[in-house]
């Protein structure tokens, strides 16, 4: 044992601690480059941050010795191997987590785990400042080093009795710094804080139990709704007031909704002066003549969380609404105003198949999605790194506007999401906004302020760039016959993460603008309000045009001037839902908050709002997980009669079904109206289907003869399957068809499904 210790597992740990002192070194080096921070807070931070890892790296290498030395007694060379491979893995993904932190301004964490591969690789490859050939050269480089110094400094007999002491010295020291300095985010060691929480990710376990006590934990939050139903929590009555009458002219007829959702859009960003200067203006001037909610909150650190809270003031899921495999039955104002004879559509000039929007926006019945293959050859594609991200706002604005044009509905709810303000951050006439930008930046005051907008230009040009398109998109609708009759809503997904937010709150903090040349009056209000209040307030302005509203909700929300005391769950990058906005106090990060104006936090210890604070979150996330994970949002019946259809046909089960044969009928000659059809089925499955299983729908006429017949494949990359079928009214004289659906399994290949759901209606 002392051979292995002298030899090999105190210099290893001596090897390893000379390691961190040099990525300390290069992280310092990074951050002066990326943060507006002085040298002299940064190195304190950085030396601060050696010590707590020099004592972290002790603990490790203590509590790992006991196994390391087993591999040593039965093979020698196999633990130095080991031991490499070991310590060579914590430094790359510790040079990995600080070149993130550079660019994030926050530590790399879990939410890796929780995004489709598809929409990570696409923001590796949009991202400029990731040069994946430069990592690549960084990754050979830091292994050819690495061997080579280990090699060496593992054979030399540097544990001799004065470089215990300074070591057992430094170790001390790291001890008390982890007692007088509490971690930051620049003293923590990146890579380790990953690792933590990577284990803390795959060891948590999602089961939740749903009791009767949770639900009436749940409604207890809500002491104004009235619930109506034990076995769907959210669901409760709704008289749905027009609390915007007072402030809003009467429109002519059904009025147009245009719903901008603005990438990266931060509150602070439209005040007057940010960081020294005046960044969007014409935003501003929006939010001076409309009506303005300046404490508005999303619901989520990315922008996953606004389009199902803006929509339909839904609840989360597991990652994100749109992000589950299986949607419960819910209500939006989409599927709502499509049932009510407006024309819905969703305009975004990258892929719509991000954060599953597509998926959606289909469930919910749009009528148009346009993405970046709806383009036209007259507008520019961007191209980053050979892979086509899609266009800019301005050609998004005006691409829309031509397609408006063709649409003859009368009445239209349209949707924007920009993304100019995420990443790559490509504009045009790059040259007229740097200019226009050092201008501002040379007016600036503050030495701080100007190093903070040049090291961010990037990320400030494209603010300045989507404020003028907006104010673009405004001026062309000022034009167009439709503009006495349209309100435009302004807000953002969530502020930009590639900017530093003030605290955890202000991740949160964006702007609510309601703008129409109907407004009464300009006023801006000050009550605390979220994306999940807009649902039900629309809908409460549309009662007045003859707009069915259900009358029972599942929102989440209450109205933009409800007088009750906010409580809102928030759902962070990592796809936690830990962080929690009770009235004036907020929970984060197991701290306690005092919340004052424009959301600025004083830390605060309250034990009984602690705890308070606490239950609430606790009856939040179980609810949260009970209605989406059981289809518990609302009642079947309820969802087809909101959305004028009629129930044909329902079917559940959870038994396991073999679809082995060449074909299992899931479902033979329902007779159905000859008009427009849709269907609904979903199931689960543990074995990956053969490519050539297909599920094929068909319609007959009553002499059995094919009208019409169609097949989909399995997606073989997912477990849980959900499908959207519309069949089409055929051209027969016949007033019924038969409808059947079935597996087509060509091979007979073993093949077994579960948890199967049926729905027609039409």
């Amino acid at each position: 044992m002392k051979i292995f210790i002298q030899k090999v597992y105190l210099n290893t740990f001596e090897f390893f601690l000379l390691l961190l002192f040099i990525l300390r070194i290069c992280e310092f080096g990074i951050l002066i480059n990326h943060f507006t921070e002085t040298k002299i807070e940064l190195l304190k931070n950085e030396g601060i941050g050696f010590l707590q890892d020099v004592f972290n790296t002790f603990l490790i290498f203590l509590t790992t010795f006991p196994f390391f030395y087993l591999i040593y007694k039965y093979a020698e060379k196999g633990s130095k191997l080991l031991l490499l491979f070991c310590t060579l893995i914590l430094g790359l993904i510790h040079l990995i987590c600080i070149c993130f932190f550079s660019y994030q301004h926050t530590p790399l964490d879990v939410f890796i785990y929780n995004y489709a591969f598809q929409e990570m690789w696409m923001t590796i490859n949009t991202t400029e400042s990731i040069n994946i050939n430069m990592y690549i050269f960084m990754f050979i480089l830091f292994c050819v080093i690495y061997t080579i110094g280990f090699r060496w400094f593992i054979r030399k007999q540097f544990t001799n009795k004065k470089l215990i002491v300074i070591v057992g010295s430094i170790i001390g020291v790291g001890f008390i710094t982890q007692i007088f300095y509490p971690q930051t985010k620049y003293t923590q060691n990146k890579g380790y804080y990953f690792i933590a929480q990577s284990f803390k990710h795959f060891i948590k376990s999602d089961e939740t139990g749903y009791q009767l006590n949770d639900r009436k934990s749940f409604q207890a939050i809500y002491p104004t709704k009235k619930f109506t139903n034990v076995n769907y929590p959210l669901l409760h009555e709704s008289s749905y007031p027009n609390v915007l009458a007072p402030y809003i002219n009467k429109f002519a007829k059904k009025p147009n909704i245009v719903l901008l959702i603005v990438e990266g859009l931060n509150n602070d960003y439209i005040q007057e002066k940010y960081r020294g200067i005046d960044l969007m203006p014409n935003v501003r001037k929006l939010a001076q003549e409309g009506l303005y909610w300046n404490h508005c909150l999303t619901l989520g650190e990315r922008s996953f969380a606004a389009l199902p809270s803006l929509t339909g003031s839904l609840p989360y899921g597991k990652t994100g609404f749109t992000l589950q495999n299986r949607y419960p039955y819910h209500q939006s104002l989409i599927s709502l105003l499509h049932a009510n004879d407006y024309y819905t559509t969703f305009y975004y000039g990258q892929g719509a198949w991000f954060h599953q929007k597509d998926s959606y926006l289909r469930f919910n019945n749009i009528d148009y999605i346009c993405d970046k293959a709806s383009f036209n050859a007259k507008y520019q594609k961007i191209w980053v790194n050979n892979f086509f991200v899609g266009y800019n706002d301005k050609d998004l604005f005006s691409h829309s506007l031509k397609i408006i044009d063709t649409i003859k509905s009368k009445n239209r709810f349209d949707i924007y999401f920009t993304g100019t303000s995420h990443t790559p951050f490509k504009i045009n006439n790059q040259a007229y906004y740097e200019a226009r930008l050092n201008g501002l930046i040379q007016k600036c005051n503050s030495l701080n302020n100007k190093k903070f907008l040049n090291v961010n230009k990037k990320f400030i040009l494209s603010e300045l760039f989507v404020d003028d398109a907006i104010q673009e998109f405004i001026n062309a609708y000022k034009k167009r016959p439709d503009f006495e009759n349209t309100l435009f809503v302004i807000t953002g997904d969530h502020p930009m993460t590639e900017l530093p937010r003030e605290n955890s709150l202000k991740r949160y903090h964006v702007p609510l603008i309601l703008y129409s040349p109907k407004i009464k009056h300009a006023k801006t209000f000050h009550n605390i309000v979220s994306h999940l209040d807009f649902y039900e307030t629309i809908l409460g302005l549309l009662k007045g045009y003859g707009i069915s509203a259900p009358k029972q909700s599942t929102a989440l929300g209450s109205n933009l001037l409800t007088k009750n005391t906010p409580n809102f769950a928030f759902m962070n990058d990592n796809r936690e839902v830990i962080d929690y906005l009770s009235g004036n106090y907020y929970r984060s990060n197991k701290e306690l908050y005092r919340v004052h104006s424009n959301f600025k936090l004083s830390r605060i210890t309250n034990s009984t709002k602690t705890h308070e604070i606490e239950n609430k979150l606790n009856a939040f996330q179980k609810t949260n997980k009970y209605v989406c994970n059981n289809d518990k949002i609302l009642p079947i019946p309820l969802y087809v009669k909101s959305l004028k259809n009629k129930l044909i046909y329902y079917k559940t089960t959870k038994n396991e079904t073999s679809c082995s044969l060449e074909y299992t009928n899931i479902v033979e000659g329902i007779k159905i109206s000859n008009k427009k059809t849709y269907v609904d089925i979903s199931f689960t499955y543990d074995k990956h289907p053969d490519p050539e299983i297909t599920i094929v729908y068909q319609l007959q006429n009553e002499k059995n003869e094919l009208l019409f017949w169609k097949n989909i494949g399995i997606k073989s990359d997912e477990k849980t399957i959900q499908y959207r079928i519309e069949l089409p009214k055929q051209i027969t004289k016949e007033k019924t068809v038969k409808l059947t659906l079935l597996f087509w399994n060509v091979k007979k290949t073993p093949f077994k499904i579960k948890n199967l759901k049926l729905l027609v209606k039409q």
